[in-house]
């Protein structure tokens, strides 16, 4: 927080609250180790609104008795601390009175549209995909009847050593492709080995809420980003080969040549 000036205050459920634009979040004035972070409320055109457990003004559960919560509503950053704003951002004040954190706080902008909605994204092999937590699956946009890569098949394809996942995918149908892998013998037509970062990198807001956890704890090491592209591992050049040359080995089978311009299409 900043030290060289007294920060507003908001108050709600009788404790006050300073507004801390640089870190994005209110903390309580009291127990300053209590805050409440932007990443955690809901967004809208209003500002942002939250459910709180009124016993100890924290963010509220499902295991929480509605008649012990309470709905809490704050205008943007910008109006409540419209100084602030304009130092983070080196701005007049008059160009922040009046706007919304999104037309100020551009390199938040891709947390801000995740808060209000916008499911994040991205390429895989040419198809645009949403990393959708609700539905536990990279959700191709525009194929509904792909079942898509579910994310309890993420955990078997995660490498350690390059801390990512590589996930055999079939491009021609959208989806992810089951390998088995002690009788893999050849390279799966249409099929891919395609890179992306674990689920806590691709979407932190997401994973912060499907784990139950403030989203704070993964954003401050992996910024929100709205859109990934995967990389590309040609089969050959990924673990398939090691499988493919020991299950041929172990059944008696030839190698397999190299390839010369058959096999996938690109």
């Amino acid at each position: 927080m900043e030290k060289d000036r007294e920060l507003p205050e908001i108050e709600f459920n009788g404790h006050r609250w300073l507004v801390d634009v640089e870190e994005y979040r209110i903390v309580n004035k009291k127990y300053d180790y209590h805050s409440i972070y932007a990443y955690d409320m809901n967004y809208s055109d209003e500002g942002y609104s939250f459910t709180i457990w009124t016993k100890n003004n924290s963010i509220a559960d499902r295991s929480h008795p509605e008649e012990e919560t309470m709905i809490v509503r704050l205008p943007h950053f910008t109006e409540m601390d419209t100084e602030g704003v304009a130092k983070k951002y080196g701005l007049p004040i008059e160009e922040v009175k009046g706007k919304a954190d999104y037309e100020i706080m551009v390199d938040k902008r891709a947390q801000i549209d995740r808060v209000q909605g916008r499911l994040t994204t991205m390429d895989l092999a040419g198809h645009t995909f949403y990393v959708d937590f609700p539905m536990r699956m990279l959700r191709p946009k525009d194929n509904f009847a792909s079942p898509g890569v579910p994310f309890a098949q993420l955990d078997h394809f995660f490498n350690e050593d390059t801390y990512q996942y590589e996930v055999a995918y079939n491009k021609r149908y959208q989806r992810y492709e089951p390998i088995d892998f002690e009788q893999i013998i050849d390279y799966p037509k249409d099929v891919v080995v395609v890179a992306f970062p674990p689920l806590w990198e691709l979407d932190p807001i997401g994973y912060a809420r499907n784990s139950k956890f403030e989203a704070s704890v993964f954003l401050e090491d992996s910024p929100q980003q709205a859109h990934f592209v995967a990389k590309i591992i040609p089969p050959e050049k990924s673990w398939m080969k090691n499988l493919i040359t020991e299950n041929r080995k172990n059944q008696g089978l030839p190698k397999l040549p190299p390839k010369k311009g058959k096999g996938l299409k690109k």
